[in-house]
């Protein structure tokens, strides 16, 4: 039997920010995961809202969870500094998941990180992300595949993650200054960057297919004007990265070359996908808007994408 010295110690992390519904829903869905007696878990939620305004949810849910529940305020309203906060208060774990206040995962989500983390010996573990909309979309948005995720084989070598769903070796944080840059905080990205970063100093990441979680789509992100500007954002994310990487003139070249090649190409799949009505347009056009958001990015412009809270 595991005794508390030899435990795999988990700290499952989540911010939040005003969103008491989703929430409750990602604390509910935490309180039935499945834990085995070899790991030691504790949840650890950052309040990012200098108001606490998740106090009252976060105390509902404390006798439903089995496991420690950690609440801080991080007052600072940016969301790298709030993932900061997470990681300082974690700093006694093992691991670390990351998990987003309008996601919630099923009960053996957990389980299956760890078992590919144990697997493969991979630094990181990213899983997949799947759309539960909040209203029922217009057929083009199921048709066009807009909010779906790329997918990998299980156990897959990959070379990016986000904190959407992510089991990360608590030491690999210490390579990194922050190690979440605060530059990223209202644009968000700095996920992005960070493993960026982590893969560059030799971390590995896998791919486990078999822990997805639900992500509620907001009404208000289902538009053609998010769509389009999450592609814009995209694209200057990974610009953003490689300006606070280092960039050489080499690098600068091969990233205008691409961004004008999506621009174009995005053109042209508008300008043929006239055919499929809606659908072959908004895939052209959000390609563009992918280019020019590399090319923004080269140049230092930032949107903010994070001064608005979507769904509850």
């Amino acid at each position: 039997m595991a005794t508390s010295a030899t435990k795999t110690r988990v700290a499952i992390c989540a911010l939040t920010y005003r969103r008491p519904q989703g929430l409750a829903r990602l604390l509910n869905a935490l309180a039935e995961l499945e834990v085995r007696p070899e790991v030691a878990l504790r949840v650890v939620i950052v309040d990012n809202d200098a108001d606490a305004s998740g106090a009252t949810t976060v105390d509902d849910a404390r006798e439903r969870l089995a496991v420690p529940l950690t609440y801080v305020v991080e007052p600072a309203r940016s969301i790298s500094i709030a993932r900061n906060r997470a990681v300082r208060e974690s700093v006694d774990s093992d691991f670390i998941a990351f998990i987003d206040d309008d996601e919630w995962p099923e009960s053996d989500w957990l389980k299956e990180l760890l078992e590919s983390q144990a697997l493969t010996g991979a630094d990181i573990v990213a899983g997949g992300v799947l759309p539960s909309f909040e209203i029922e979309p217009d057929a083009w948005v199921r048709k066009g595949g807009f909010f779906d995720r790329r997918r990998h084989p299980h156990n897959e070598s990959i070379r990016y993650a986000t904190t959407s769903n992510v089991l990360i070796r608590r030491v690999c944080l210490d390579l990194v200054d922050g190690p979440f840059d605060e530059a990223f905080g209202l644009s968000g990205g700095g996920d992005t960057h960070l493993f960026a970063q982590l893969r560059e100093a030799g971390c590995s990441i896998v791919w486990c297919d078999r822990a997805p979680v639900q992500e509620l789509i907001a009404k208000s992100r289902v538009s053609t004007r998010w769509l389009l500007r999450r592609e814009y954002r995209r694209g200057q994310t990974l610009s953003l990265s490689l300006r606070a990487r280092g960039m050489t003139p080499w690098l600068v070249l091969r990233r205008v070359g691409n961004g004008l090649s999506n621009i174009g190409l995005g053109a042209l799949g508008a300008l043929f996908g006239v055919r499929r009505g809606r659908v072959g347009v908004l895939i052209g056009i959000r390609r563009v808007n992918f280019g020019v958001g590399m090319l923004t990015g080269l140049a230092g412009v930032r949107h903010l994408e994070y001064r608005k809270v979507h769904g509850a």
